[in-house]
């Protein structure tokens, strides 16, 4: 099928009801079943807390956020400028871990990000746009 635009412009935390609304209408409009979008939705609401909280903590920033089908999976894609971030490579802490002695606040909502993908992908530009994209499978 292709990719959605469901947003581009400046983000604030203010947005995130509605970019949740927007993505779960546009996933719902082209047939993704219900777990898949409920999963995904999850992922944009954490993902897009993460960027807004540390990659404009101070301000609004730039923000596009695209929804795919394709290849027997659906996913988002969301663009950022800001410090670069692998999801990838962050040794996020482990649900299991969150009480240790030891334990920093933070990171769970990588790690729920990394249980309910089934595929996770990241790239930046070399202009400063950082790229993460989630995927299942449908």
């Amino acid at each position: 099928m292709g990719s959605i635009c469901i947003y581009k412009g400046v983000v604030g935390l203010g947005d995130l009801h509605d970019l949740r609304n927007d993505t779960e209408q546009a996933m719902k409009e082209i047939g993704v079943n219900e777990d898949s979008r409920s999963n995904l939705v999850l992922m944009v609401d954490e993902w897009v807390t993460n960027v807004i909280s540390y990659a404009y903590p101070d301000e609004e920033g730039e923000l596009e956020l695209r929804v795919h089908v394709g290849n027997g999976q659906v996913g988002v894609c969301i663009r950022a400028r800001g410090p670069e971030f692998d999801i990838t490579a962050y040794k996020a802490v482990k649900i299991k871990d969150i009480h240790a002695p030891d334990s920093k606040p933070g990171g769970l909502g990588i790690e729920l990000i990394r249980r309910l993908a089934d595929k996770i992908k990241y790239s930046r530009s070399e202009d400063g746009w950082n790229e993460s994209c989630f995927s299942k499978k449908i």
